[in-house]
């Protein structure tokens, strides 16, 4: 049966716009949700940094309170607690560096210069210039835009919110080993708690018609602190042992990024390792990697 001239219209008309109604929607519903994220990340990443120093706070108040006393160990006066107590807040001073490292320090954005730069390098090569699709402004290849800091980041690996920062080529190595040394101090901080988790829990010695002699009521009152000390270390231990399992992965993770050459962003979109002959060439910026085939400094 042959149609009509309107109704081959119409049909015609479905076929051309449906993809195209489809793909407005999916945009619309990209853009929705990227809006919520980026809401959410204003506004939760402020207190997840103020949260990071609030841990480490919290880790010096129980070493101090609860470890020490627990161990009837001196933390300068004696060759062992003055050890202890050096190694602990070298590894806390050195995350407390290289967390504000990361925070305060730039990503590296896309410049006017190195827009410059890239647009005569096509032109010599003539090759097309990359345009971020958002900020409408040339891009090397691996820049990529952040929705949160509204801007292209080079070689950007994650807009963090632990940092609320933008972790680009600029911070990478201070993120990095803000991880490395964040999962050793976990790992450490385990190794002097477990032997005293290990141990039997304190009990109050007491028998019905005993006369509480002042040495009796002393030797209870430091049974009832003890276990005051292991309650609250245990408490933390097992924030500790949860967040050193995640930083472990985490640290992992970065490890093979950095062997492959790849960051947060291009292992998620899947597009494989970049091969330069040079592991760890994350922690500088080239636009040999990019394609470019000269440097970008």
């Amino acid at each position: 049966m042959r149609m009509t001239g309107d109704a081959a219209r119409s049909v015609a008309s479905e076929k051309e716009h449906g993809p195209v109604l489809k793909t407005a929607f999916g945009r619309a519903f990209f853009r929705g949700a990227l809006c919520c994220f980026d809401v959410t990340v204003r506004v939760v990443g402020p207190i997840m940094f103020v949260l990071v120093w609030a841990i480490l706070g919290t880790i010096v108040y129980a070493y101090f309170v609860h470890y020490c006393p627990l161990q009837e160990l001196d933390p300068f006066f004696s060759a062992h607690g003055l050890a202890t107590t050096v190694t602990c807040f070298y590894l806390i001073g050195t995350i407390i560096f290289h967390h504000l490292s990361c925070a305060l320090k730039s990503p590296k954005y896309v410049t006017k210069e190195i827009v410059r730069r890239v647009e005569a390098m096509a032109a010599e090569e003539g090759v097309p210039a990359l345009q971020c699709r958002f900020c409408r402004q040339v891009r090397p290849r691996r820049a990529k835009h952040c929705h949160t800091c509204k801007k292209c980041v080079l070689k950007m690996d994650h807009h963090c919110p632990w940092m609320c920062n933008c972790v680009g080529v600029g911070n990478y190595h201070h993120f990095f080993l803000f991880l490395v040394y964040a999962t050793l101090g976990c790992y450490y901080l385990l190794w002097h708690t477990a032997p005293i988790l290990s141990k039997p829990y304190p009990v109050v010695s007491f028998k019905i018609g005993q006369q509480m002699t002042p040495e009796i009521l002393r030797a209870n009152k430091k049974i009832v602190d003890d276990r005051q000390h292991f309650e609250s270390l245990l408490v933390i231990s097992l924030l500790i042992f949860s967040a050193g399992l995640a930083l472990t992965v985490l640290t992992i993770l970065h490890i093979y990024l950095l062997l492959s050459n790849q960051t947060t962003y291009d292992s998620a979109k899947g597009q494989g390792p970049v091969n330069t002959g040079a592991p760890f060439s994350s922690f500088s910026f080239r636009v040999a990697e990019e394609g470019q085939g000269k440097q970008l400094h």
